[in-house]
């Protein structure tokens, strides 16, 4: 972990610092995408993070004021830990119903909370489409959709897992970037010279 720490770092100082301390009105889209995603999904997280505290300490000022109020601050933690980690989502059970204190679930168990806020309708895993149009046998085939191994390799975006089926999604940058890779394996397929999806399974 130090290690890669190490190498994020150095990656901010030496490739983005100067593209983001400067003006990027006017940046050609091709060159703002390459310094978006060429980062290795590895150490993507831990750039991000150094990019964060990078700016905290331009604004530090912030974080003393909030901490002087009472604020319990932790300007140079990692966001990531509070979004992906910290936060807790429960899926293995439905709700069924409100409780004086709470939420209950199909499992018998409730979670305790003052308020409840309905998010439903959107689905990030296009695995779940997959098997819904496909069936079970293509879906667990293709893999989650933006599921990342411990290699920091995703598992089912972006690549042909199996024959005729790639999957693009995201926003208009990564899906502009990415999709760039989809269209070379598939001219390499017609040109003969087909790719092998690297999988470490």
């Amino acid at each position: 972990m130090l290690l890669e720490f190490a190498y994020a770092e150095a990656l901010w100082d030496e490739v983005f610092r100067s593209w983001v301390t400067k003006s990027i009105e006017g940046t050609p889209t091709e060159v703002s995408d390459k310094l978006s995603f060429i980062a290795p999904n590895a150490v993507q997280r831990l750039v991000s993070q150094v990019f964060i505290h990078d700016l905290i300490r331009k604004n530090i000022d912030s974080f003393e004021r909030l901490e002087k109020a009472g604020f319990k601050v932790n300007a140079f933690g990692d966001p990531y830990w509070h979004i992906l980690e910290r936060i807790k989502v429960k899926s293995d059970a439905t709700l069924t119903h409100y409780t004086p204190s709470g939420l209950r679930f199909s499992d018998s168990t409730e979670i305790p909370a003052d308020l409840a806020i309905f998010a439903t309708g959107f689905d990030p895993n296009i695995q779940n489409i997959i098997r819904e149009y496909f069936g079970k046998s293509v879906a667990d085939e293709n893999g989650r959709f933006s599921y990342m191994d411990d290699e920091g390799e995703l598992e089912g975006a972006y690549k042909f897992n199996q024959a005729g089926l790639a999957c693009i999604g995201g926003a208009i940058g990564p899906s502009r970037w990415f999709s760039r890779f989809v269209v070379l394996h598939m001219k390499a397929k017609l040109t003969g010279h087909p790719l092998v999806v690297y999988s470490k399974h």
